[in-house]
Parts: C-alpha cells; structure tokens; sequence
C-alpha cells in the first residue's frame, strides 16, 4: 500500500529467512526466496520514488541462531539504501528477535506506530487513534473463470475500521478470507490491482 504524499509503503509479513530456517530444521527448501524479495523491494522503491517503507510485523520468520545468510543479504541491501527509513513493527514472529537483529538497519517498534491519520500494527483490530493498518492473516481469495479455472491470489482486506494486507514475502502462503457485505477486497494478479466486485 503507497502513500504518495508521503513517500511511504506499508507492507506487511515479510517472513524474511523462513526458507533459512526450514532448512536448519532439515527440511528440503530451495534458497532463492530472500533475494526475490529484496528484488521485490528494489522495484517498489524505484518504482514510487519511495522514503520509507513500514512493515507491519513478521519481519523476520524466527530468531537467528548464530550467523544468517539471510541477515547478511539484508544488511548489504540496507547499506545500497542507507537513505531509506525502515520502520518495523514487531509482530508475533518477531518476538524474540524485535529490537536485537538488524537493529542497526532497521527501526525496531515493539507497540503501534502512529503516522498521520494511521495507526500500524501486525494484528488486526480497532484503534480510537486512528485507521489501522495491519497484516498477520495473509488474506487471500479464489477468482474463478469460465471454465473452471480458479486461481488463488493475495487480497488487500479494507474493513471499517482497518485494512489488513497481504504478505509480502514469496514463501508465506495464504489463508482464505470471507468479507462481509461492507467490506472491500483488491486483488494482486497478472501485474495488476484489481477490484473485486461487493458481496452485498
């Protein structure tokens, strides 16, 4: 999510080194996921001009134990964007590692982030200070085709009172959302944002 005027990105859910850490645990996953997203990054700081970027929690997918491939690969691409404010909101994956790793690259917060008329947070759930904006569900929705086609997309969910969005990270996943009548659902597909249409 952009806000031109102040040349931010909200993003949430990056669950940087979770490929890292799977394969500690000996579980066969190939690397790659680390540099897509940084990649990723790259594209949307060059392609809006950005400042700063805000990430609504799951920064990091669990403690590092000792050295990290991924930690390194993300403090080189910090130091080619030393003039970019990277604000992080600790979310429930980051419990153990909010305000120790990458705290000389990032900004660690351990509570809610207000900036202008938004309150950032990881879990979704009404602020009296503001509209939140918030991520930790990975909201994603089925579109469906003529022919039986379906495909299963990220989805930015925008309730009254706050927007979950998706995860930002390429080895996150996803679990089904169901809106209800009021609320507003865009999905990410074919390199576009679109719509989806109201279920009222």
């Amino acid at each position: 999510m952009i806000w031109p005027a102040e040349r931010t990105a909200f993003i949430a859910d990056l669950h940087l080194g979770k490929s890292e850490v799977f394969r500690r645990s000996g579980i066969a996953i190939p690397e790659g996921d680390t540099r897509t997203d940084l990649q990723r990054l790259d594209r949307l700081i060059k392609g809006h001009g950005l400042e700063r970027i805000v990430l609504l929690g799951d920064f990091l997918h669990a403690a590092s134990v000792g050295a990290s491939t991924h930690g390194e690969a993300f403090t080189r691409w910090r130091t080619a964007h030393s003039a970019l404010a990277f604000v992080v909101v600790a979310g429930n994956h980051d419990r153990r590692a909010a305000g120790r790793e990458l705290a000389t690259v990032v900004d660690w917060h351990l509570n809610d982030v207000q900036l202008g008329p938004f309150v950032c947070r990881h879990h979704p759930a009404a602020s009296p200070l503001g509209y939140v904006l918030c991520g930790h569900l990975h909201p994603a929705m089925y579109l469906f085709g003529s022919h039986r086609e379906r495909a299963r997309v990220p989805v930015c969910w925008v309730r009254q009172q706050y927007a979950v969005l998706p995860s930002f990270g390429s080895f996150t996943g996803g679990a089904t959302i169901e809106p209800a009548p009021a609320d507003q659902v865009f999905a990410f597909a074919a390199g576009r944002v679109w719509r989806l249409p109201s279920l009222a």
